[in-house]
């Protein structure tokens, strides 16, 4: 977890400690008065929420934070009421938290669904910039789910090249994937491209359905990595990333820069 505040002369890491029955402080002093924006590389909503104790901390200081970085929002993919699976409607819950803080900007990277700009104001969502880094390489884009769909038809477009489906079903009550299905493509050298890289499984279970003469690269804009990258290195020629955020990314290129 890292925190840090960005101001006109630089950055400050922010650290946090917890107290015996749970709840977390810092004992950071600030050095600069004036600050633009907080940077939380957070993955999961508690530390979401030491950002924003922090914001709350410097606004009672009078020191003024404008904007918030969070280049991968938690709870993100908990994006709706569900009426079968999980109960939470966790992203409503999160933007409500950030909206009460009144930045004047929350910026993050290449947000989970749409859903996050209808819920969480002043969202100014960053695309992927640098498409020359993938062009004149691929046979296709590949989406890897239903949910990927629309990132997937992006890719094609600024690549100008095809894009085909892949599904699988999962289970909502344990999580568990089954019956992936790969695209009917012809040979050649295929990209699927996602949103986020938790353990790997989805990407894993279609490549295994990949048929002859068909090799595969992944790019993922968040590679949270949580089982590590071995199987996914092993599986896939390369492997990309804009931000890895939690757990061992070895072997992953992290090339891919945003703008601004």
């Amino acid at each position: 977890m890292s925190i840090h505040l960005v101001g006109l002369d630089g950055s400050e890491t922010v650290e946090f400690d917890t107290y015996p029955d749970g709840s977390f402080y810092t004992k950071f002093r600030p050095t600069q008065t004036e600050y633009v924006s907080i940077l939380c590389l957070a993955t999961t909503t508690e530390e979401l929420q030491r950002a924003l104790y922090l914001k709350d901390a410097l606004d009672a200081r009078n020191i003024n934070v404008k904007y918030l970085f969070v280049p991968y929002i938690p709870g993100g993919r908990q994006d709706r009421i569900n009426a079968e699976g999980d109960f939470l409607w966790t992203l409503a819950s999160v933007a409500t938290d950030i909206n009460v803080r009144d930045f004047d900007a929350v910026i993050t990277y290449d947000a989970h669904s749409v859903a996050s700009g209808d819920l969480i104001e002043n969202l100014i969502d960053q695309p992927i910039a640098n498409w020359d880094d993938f062009t004149d390489k691929y046979a296709g884009v590949i989406a890897p789910d239903k949910g990927a769909e629309m990132r997937a038809e992006e890719w094609g477009f600024q690549l100008g090249i095809p894009v085909h489906y892949a599904g699988k079903t999962r289970d909502i009550e344990t999580g568990r994937l089954t019956g992936f299905t790969f695209p009917d493509v012809k040979p050649g050298h295929y990209i699927i491209v996602d949103d986020i890289c938790d353990g790997g499984g989805t990407f894993l279970g279609l490549a295994a359905e990949a048929p002859e003469g068909v090799t595969l690269d992944l790019y993922v804009t968040h590679g949270l990595f949580t089982k590590g990258t071995t199987d996914l290195i092993n599986t896939f020629g390369t492997v990309y990333c804009s931000t890895a955020l939690l757990g061992s990314a070895d072997g992953v290129v992290r090339s891919i820069n945003q703008e601004n």
